[in-house]
């Protein structure tokens, strides 16, 4: 075919997939007769089979068919190599048949002819979701149909080329693979982390403990109903999401507004500076400070509000409570049989280690100076991470261009792989021909 959807070298061709494979759909047995499947018949595929899935090959799925299933239904055997990819539900998924096997209708595989490597092309499939995804259409979900799938664009290089490039890639993948790995591994650590420094400071403390009703002017919780006073703009109304857990800062970046009655119970939930909240459903023992620049804000029914006596204390305390030690008294107080809940009481009969003042300020210095390094470091993970991506990125559109590897002159070039894939469906034809003549 002429043009493509990028420049490749000269020995390359842009060929549409139905140019070098035959395009096979799959079927499903009426699932309510169990019959139709077996613990040992033939190998059936769906796509959720591949969920997860990241070997290059696959040799079966959670259930076979049973001869019988395999009669009553559109599935077809197909050849070993196989490149099997999943048309809806969703597009993209790929892998490489280790054996025959038979699909339901979600795939649109690709039986391969000639010289071709279904490694090579299982990888660009695999890169090309995007591409697969604007050829789908549907309402309710996507599907790419056989035709579309047929008209999918390939770029093909001599077949050497398409095995160097395989290896090229399998190296860089595991390469990349095992980075991502250790930097995903690295945000359960920075939580364990930060739990061992609160576990360090607060676990051996020797000070007289108090409980938060002695330390409390008022604990309280939001009031039922407000969502007849949501509005676009106006005060925040704080909730359970705008809470982190491990931190004591708000996450702000989605907020609900709020126009509040003008009443004495409106006032009572509002929000002043220094006051410490605790969700007390769904997610409880979440904890937040309220910091000087939040404006005017309320609380909603699921979160709690307690109100110090001494207002320095706050983000001492709101550390105990974010410790081991705090969580564990919160959630032995959690009443709910079925949901998660905590009273105002149980929240009052925490009781706190309440060294002096002095004290309490290096205490949340030492926290503070430790979890900011904790959280510089996860950001730098999580920084690495997105520059992984792109490098992956970067090196699949060299790989399908031609960049990743050297072109080999002395290689046969792809048109002449295409004549003989040409000749050769010819030669079936013309076969085809004759014995329906001789019949």
């Amino acid at each position: 075919m002429t043009g493509g959807r990028w420049t490749v070298p000269q020995s390359w061709e842009w060929v549409r997939s139905k140019d070098v494979a035959k395009i096979v759909g799959g079927g499903t047995p009426k699932t309510n007769d169990p019959g139709n499947f077996s613990d040992s018949g033939i190998k059936w595929i769906t796509p959720a089979d591949l969920t997860g899935y990241s070997s290059a090959y696959i040799s079966g799925g959670r259930r076979d068919l049973s001869e019988k299933g395999y009669s009553s239904c559109g599935a077809s055997l197909l050849p070993k190599r196989t490149v099997l990819f999943t048309s809806r539900a969703p597009v993209g998924y790929c892998a490489i048949a280790a054996n025959e096997i038979s699909t339901n209708q979600g795939f649109k595989s690709l039986v391969l002819e000639g010289d071709i490597s279904p490694e090579y092309i299982r990888h660009y499939l695999l890169a090309s979701k995007e591409y697969a995804e604007s050829l789908a259409s549907g309402t309710t979900f996507l599907e790419l149909s056989g035709k579309r799938m047929g008209d999918l664009q390939l770029p093909l290089p001599p077949l050497p080329e398409q095995r160097r490039i395989v290896r090229k890639l399998d190296r860089l993948t595991a390469h990349s693979t095992k980075a991502r790995t250790h930097l995903t591994a690295l945000k359960t650590l920075v939580e364990r982390y930060k739990a061992a420094v609160l576990g360090s400071i607060f676990g051996g403390m020797r000070a007289e403990e108090q409980s938060l009703r002695a330390l409390s002017l008022m604990v309280t919780s939001g009031s039922r109903g407000w969502a007849k006073y949501y509005s676009d703009t106006g005060p925040l109304f704080i909730r359970v999401g705008d809470t982190k857990r491990g931190s004591l800062e708000l996450d702000l970046s989605s907020v609900q507004h709020v126009s509040p009655p003008s009443n004495a119970e409106g006032q009572r939930t509002r929000l002043q500076e220094s006051d410490i909240v605790v969700t007390i459903t769904a997610d409880l023992g979440r904890v937040g400070i309220v910091p000087n620049d939040l404006g005017e804000a309320y609380i909603n029914q699921h979160v709690a509000l307690i109100r110090l006596k001494e207002p320095d204390y706050s983000r001492y305390i709101g550390w105990f409570l974010i410790s081991s030690l705090g969580q564990k008294q919160l959630f032995e107080n959690d009443r709910g049989a079925t949901k998660s809940g905590l009273g105002l009481d149980d929240i009052r009969a925490v009781s706190i280690p309440l060294p002096p003042l002095e004290e309490q300020r290096e205490i949340v210095r030492r926290i503070d100076a430790a979890f900011a390094r904790i959280d510089l470091l996860a950001a730098e993970a999580e920084r690495a991470l997105t520059l992984v991506g792109h490098l992956d990125q970067r090196i699949l559109e060299r790989a399908f261009s031609g960049g990743l590897v050297s072109q080999n002159p002395e290689d046969e070039p792809a048109a002449a792989l295409l004549a003989r894939i040409k000749a050769a469906r010819a030669a079936a034809t013309a076969r085809k021909r004759r014995s329906r003549a001789k019949a």
